[in-house]
């Protein structure tokens, strides 16, 4: 009997998934693990520990959306193989039946469709393609193409990017040429730590974060000293090109996110952090409660493509802009800062609320920059936590009397739900009744003031003073007496509950006792 390797078994099961890819049926699986963040100063292990799961829920939504997408671009197959490799980067081995049936529809068309152009192959998607190859499949035999090869026979070509990845798959494959592409590319690096788009330009051109941190990712764990040396000075150049908000290159999802994930796999915890929470600008929190039309964990391309695409939905292939930036926002929300947001707090306004104002509900202990969903009844705001965690949200009250439940949803390692109950108060007209129709000056007068809600503060006016204050009973009654004075004539009293629209009157007439 033959023995079947790990790799040929693994082999096997994909062509068995590639049927329900097509069909678009492959089972959706649970984000794979992810590494932890780690301090300062501490490299980060590539494989998670076993039984090891991710804990980190947008990390995980994000990652979810990718995956979940693979079925729709099976017309794409340059994008599907793109968003494949990001996947199966974060599978550590392990991927889910989506990922191991995208790469078994990817095989047979890799060169057709994928690398190649007119029988030219290209290095960058043949880069991408040698990667996936590496992690999960043969990379000598993909499609019956022997992809090292491939890329060994091109040479060192391309833009910066795609150099540092073929480096990085040269490497992942074992191939002998992966040191002398590295080499080239620590030859390519600037003064300053960082790489150009254009390698050797250095005099003349910008630094560049998307090369940058290829760069890094391709040399940071190589075996000879220049490559580290070389990758550190990049990750020292990153840290100090970080925006004050956490961004890269003005707010641009993917470099931002490609950063992130070399700072985070370099153990750079506070820069990586950071990023993982600018990242939060621009993810899909919620759909349904708060009617966002964003499936749940996409990352649009930039925090402005979120905010023009909340209420019309995604635009028109939204799959080339928005996958992408998932996939790679979900490299780097592995990198949450420790000790990021407490157990949220929910304040609601106290007492009764006028049916139909304006209410102001404050959360705490939100992590920085979340998106959060507030629910009053069957309606829905969305809002964000500031830099410290603090939610402010200011919407109408339901007109209607009674309670109403107030629910904050956010998440960070797990959903969160915090609900409160809002009691509010309609207009109405109390029922006053009063002892006596008729009194002499001077007596006293016992008024009954009916319909009220329980515990509801009511005050009793008559000529033109409040002459009694009170909380209704758990019946919504309340009875107050009080002097009324001298004079003769109709005398009105008036009820005025919590609210001036909640209010009742009764007339009694002052005049002197008959017979004298």
């Amino acid at each position: 009997m033959p023995v079947l390797t790990t790799r040929s078994v693994l082999r096997r099961s994909m062509l068995l998934a590639s049927a329900s890819l097509l069909a678009g049926t492959g089972t959706p699986t649970a984000a794979s693990a992810a590494a932890l963040p780690g301090h300062d100063g501490e490299a980060l292990r590539t494989t998670p520990p076993p039984g090891w799961r991710n804990a980190y829920l947008p990390q995980e939504r994000a990652q979810s959306a990718v995956v979940g997408g693979l079925s729709q671009l099976t017309g794409d197959v340059p994008l599907l193989g793109q968003l494949t490799l990001g996947a199966a980067e974060l599978a550590f081995g392990h991927p889910g039946g989506r990922v191991r049936a995208a790469v078994a529809f990817l095989e047979p068309r890799a060169e057709r469709e994928w690398y190649a152009l007119d029988g030219v192959a290209r290095a960058r998607p043949l880069a991408q393609a040698l990667l996936l190859a590496a992690l999960l499949d043969d990379p000598r035999d993909f499609g019956g193409v022997d992809l090292v090869g491939r890329l060994e026979q091109l040479g060192a070509v391309g833009d910066t990017s795609t150099r540092a990845l073929a480096a990085r798959a040269l490497t992942t494959a074992g191939s002998d040429s992966a040191a002398e592409r590295r080499d080239d590319l620590v030859g390519q690096q600037c003064g300053g730590g960082w790489w150009t788009v254009q390698p050797g330009t250095c005099d003349g051109a910008a630094p560049d974060v998307t090369a940058t941190a290829q760069a890094v990712l391709a040399l940071r764990e190589a075996p000879e000293p220049a490559s580290v040396t070389a990758a550190g000075a990049g990750l020292d150049w990153l840290a100090s090109a970080q925006g004050a908000d956490g961004s890269f290159d003005d707010g641009l999802v993917l470099p931002t996110a490609l950063a992130g994930r070399a700072l985070g796999e370099a153990g750079r915890s506070e820069p990586a952090g950071r990023v993982a929470v600018w990242l939060r600008l621009a993810q899909a929190s919620h759909q349904r409660d708060c009617g966002a039309k964003i499936p749940v964990g996409l990352v649009a391309p930039s925090r402005a493509a979120y905010g023009r695409a909340i209420e019309p939905g995604l635009p028109a292939g939204y799959e080339r802009t928005w996958l992408p930036a998932t996939a790679a926002a979900s490299h780097a929300m592995r990198f949450p800062p420790r000790g990021d947001g407490s157990w949220p707090r929910l304040k609601a306004p106290a007492g009764y609320q006028r049916g139909g104002s304006v209410g102001r509900f404050v959360a705490a202990g939100v992590p920085a920059l979340m998106e959060v969903c507030l629910t009053l009844g069957d309606t829905g705001v969305l809002a964000r936590a500031d830099e410290q965690g603090r939610v402010v949200v200011r919407t109408r009250l339901p007109r209607a009397g009674g309670s109403v439940r107030v629910r904050l949803l956010a998440y960070d390692r797990k959903v969160v739900r915090r609900s409160e109950r809002v009691k509010l108060l309609q207009a109405r007209r109390l029922t006053v009744s009063l002892r006596a129709p008729v009194i002499r000056p001077g007596g006293r007068q016992v008024a009954v003031v009916r319909d009220l809600a329980p515990q509801e503060r009511v005050a009793l006016r008559y000529r033109g003073r409040i002459v009694a204050r009170g909380l209704a009973t758990e019946q919504g009654v309340l009875r107050a007496g009080f002097d009324v004075g001298r004079g003769t004539g109709r005398e009105p009293v008036v009820a005025v509950g919590r609210f001036a629209n909640r209010r009742g009157s009764a007339v009694f007439t002052l005049a002197p006792a008959s017979g004298r």
